[in-house]
């Protein structure tokens, strides 16, 4: 209440009383609130005025005014003031004084060192009791006439500290800081913290080691050679081990694929060895053999994780077990803690796993972070296998649940599915059995129209984010839209950039890559994209029982006149056939170009003639348009062994000896060879035109003859002999 007061909804400084009559406000009485009638006080009173009074008191009041004057005076007055000056001043302003006050303080001293801070205070006007400096200071005897331009310096919050005098000889104890300059000589005790330049000009010995390093630690990695053994052990709570380094064994790809899938020997295996069922094995983290370390497991059953594809101990504590059997200590020394405590895992949380495990292990592998997905991975997880789902429906970590029904080969599927099929989605026996050939695959959700919709729902199980991501894979959206769908970094990391999406640029390397060739982060963002191993490398689900690598192309093989008109017309005018050059496989012009060498308006009726990229390079070119470097291994080593070199292949100069061969001449090895570029009898150069699609069954067709001037032979040879009859 003294130093303080409440001015219009504000707290302010209240002034502080001054010591002589000023013009102070009327006092009023504490009972009923009304002002005094006394218009001039002799002493002052108990409690502070309210408004100021119109005369001056005598002497000033114990405690402030609520409120000050209106107007400041420009200048301290000797005696009370008739009215307030008609300006404010910017000083604070000084206590007033009377002449006889005046004249009784000047004679003060207020600068005698020896005048006690009662006689300075009673030297009102002249004198203050400076409380920082704990000294007698003076006051001017009158204001300056202007503020002054800037504040004197105020009083520091704590007093100044200055460091002490450098002596010239060692103090007895640590100095608080560094000196500024080494002295002569050392310290007998050391400085907490090191001074800011050496003592000396080298190195001293003491006989203790002083409190921080000299030195900063060396960075090398290498072992230091002592010469003497060390005369304590050091202590550490981790085993020592030699030096070692975690490198994260690669994935063992068959753990990923469904149990349907594997062959039946690895099932026995499985079943018997390791108590593997369908149900354990396509839900990682539910067989309890899981939970065990490489070294718990017995012989037979070690024999067994090594059938299943798991080469060493590191391979299977790592895909199988995750680490999990292993104790902090010992995930400590193989260098895998430090992955386990980027996701929260501590001591404490590891030795009570499975009952508090960290909140981070508790979210779902898509609520990670990137870098905390990427330090999982180094504990061989994935989704599939951090999320413990079912890897027939998510694979690696599919986003969406697999769409088995798609998957079926067209042969497999009921009738009526087939007619829904055609009739709703136009799929055809070739665009359903090799996957993301059909045109409607090429569409997204919103182009479908309502019919299309309720097909790919009701015989697929598929609604709009399936579609897309199953069926179209994104296909159909802008780059913004990737960008805005969060899909695009999965294509960046395949290699792809807008301007490649847009089609000003080509593809990126990894369209031309096969699964495999794929590395296993292209392969886990493939993943992200609904794509596996089937539809990334457009797998014909047709069953090819013979020879080749892929099913041969049933419509290419029928003689012209067994064509329909439909498949005749577009032969001959958009694939520019004929008669002869159809029958005569390997013979027209067109067959002499790669896939990517036909037009955008050739590519869909190709497709309807039953050949699509795969089958038009193996049966239609036999890789001749590929360039060498661009050949997978099979087929250059298939190349090879039919006497190409890189250096001839694909020039259509010359051919090597075994292409001089008949069919029949060549050995099972070369047959064989030439079954993988996609060759037989009929399409082998060393029988010529002596076989083709009309004589390619025939018995009489051996010595090489052309059944084409057989076939002109014996019409002529009927002839003659019909006119000689008539004649």
């Amino acid at each position: 209440a003294v130093h303080c007061i409440w001015d219009r909804g504000e707290c302010e400084d209240a002034p502080m009383p001054t010591q002589l009559p000023t013009t102070a406000p009327p006092t009023f009485d504490p009972t009923t609130g009304m002002p005094s009638p006394s218009p001039i006080t002799d002493s002052p009173t108990d409690n502070p005025t309210k408004f100021p009074s119109e005369q001056p008191t005598e002497r000033p009041t114990d405690f402030p005014t609520e409120r000050p004057t209106d107007l400041p005076t420009v200048r301290p007055t000797l005696g009370p003031t008739d009215s307030p000056t008609q300006r404010p001043s910017t000083e604070v302003p000084s206590p007033s004084l009377d002449a006889v006050t005046f004249e009784k303080f000047q004679l003060v001293d207020c600068l005698n060192p020896d005048i006690t801070k009662q006689e300075c205070k009673d030297a009102v006007g002249t004198c203050f009791w400076n409380k920082f400096s704990v000294t007698c200071e003076e006051i001017t005897p009158e204001p300056t006439r202007q503020p002054t331009a800037r504040p004197t310096v105020p009083p520091t919050s704590s007093p100044i500290i200055t460091p002490p005098p450098t002596t010239k000889e060692p103090s007895d104890s640590p100095t608080p800081w560094p000196t500024y300059s080494p002295t002569p000589k050392p310290s007998r005790i050391p400085t907490d913290w090191p001074t800011p330049f050496p003592t000396t000009p080298s190195p001293t010995s003491s006989k203790s080691p002083t409190a921080l390093p000299s030195m900063s630690p060396t960075m090398s990695h290498a072992p230091s050679i002592s010469t003497e053994p060390t005369g304590v052990p050091t202590i550490s709570h981790y085993p020592t081990v030699s030096e070692y380094e975690y490198v994260r064994p690669q994935r063992n790809d068959l753990r990923f694929v469904p149990w349907s899938k594997l062959e039946r020997s690895l099932q026995v295996k499985a079943a018997d060895r390791l108590r593997y069922s369908k149900e354990t094995w396509d839900n990682p983290g539910s067989n309890p053999i899981e939970n065990l370390r490489w070294s718990d497991l017995s012989t037979d059953q070690q024999d067994a994780a090594r059938d299943l594809g798991f080469d060493d101990d590191v391979s299977w504590n790592c895909w199988m077990n995750h680490w999990e059997s292993f104790s902090w200590k010992q995930l400590h020394s193989l260098e895998v803690a430090r992955y386990l405590k980027r996701l929260g895992w501590d001591i404490r949380t590891w030795n009570a796993q499975y009952s508090k495990p960290p909140q981070e292990r508790r979210k779902s592998w898509g609520e990670l972070t990137p870098t905390q997905q990427g330090n999982a991975t180094q504990l061989c997880y994935y989704k599939s296998s951090y999320d413990r789902l079912d890897i027939s429906n998510y694979g690696f970590g599919y986003p969406f649940a697999k769409p088995h029904p798609r998957f079926v080969a067209w042969e497999d599927m009921e009738e009526s599915t087939r007619v829904q099929l055609e009739q709703s989605l136009g799929y055809t026996e070739l665009t359903w059995n090799v996957l993301r050939l059909a045109p409607v695959e090429q569409k997204g959700w919103f182009e479908l129209v309502y019919y299309e919709k309720d097909t790919a729902a009701a015989a697929l199980g598929l609604d709009e984010k399936s579609w897309d991501c199953w069926q179209n894979h994104y296909d159909s959206y802008g780059w913004g839209d990737l960008v805005k769908k969060g899909h695009v970094d999965h294509y960046k990391a395949l290699g792809w950039t807008e301007m490649m999406w847009d089609g000003i640029f080509d593809p990126p390397p990894s369209e031309k890559k096969t699964w495999e060739e794929l590395s296993e982060e292209e392969q886990l963002h493939a993943t992200e994209l609904c794509f596996g191993q089937e539809n990334w490398d457009r797998v014909d689900l047709a069953r090819n029982t013979g020879p080749f690598p892929y099913p041969k192309p049933k419509i290419r093989y029928m003689v012209w006149r067994d064509l329909t008109e439909e498949m005749r017309i577009v032969a001959a005018n958009v694939l520019l056939y004929e008669e002869e050059t159809w029958n005569d496989v390997g013979s027209a012009d067109i067959e002499k170009r790669a896939w990517d060498d036909l037009t955008d308006y050739q590519k869909p009726f190709a497709v309807q003639l039953g050949l699509y990229h795969r089958t038009w390079d193996c049966f239609q070119n036999h890789y001749r348009a590929t360039e060498w470097s661009e050949l997978s291994v099979d087929v250059s080593n298939a190349a090879i062994a039919l006497g190409w070199e890189s250096s001839s292949w694909s020039r259509w100069l010359g051919e090597p000896e075994s292409y001089k061969k008949k069919w029949q001449e060549l050995s099972r090895e070369e047959k064989s060879a030439a079954h993988a570029l996609c060759h037989f009898n009929v399409t082998w150069p060393g029988d010529g035109s002596s076989i083709n699609l009309i004589n390619q069954h025939g018995n009489s067709i051996e010595n090489g003859a052309n059944n084409r001037r057989v076939g002109a032979f014996v019409p002529a040879v009927l002839a003659i002999v019909v006119a000689g009859f008539l004649v």
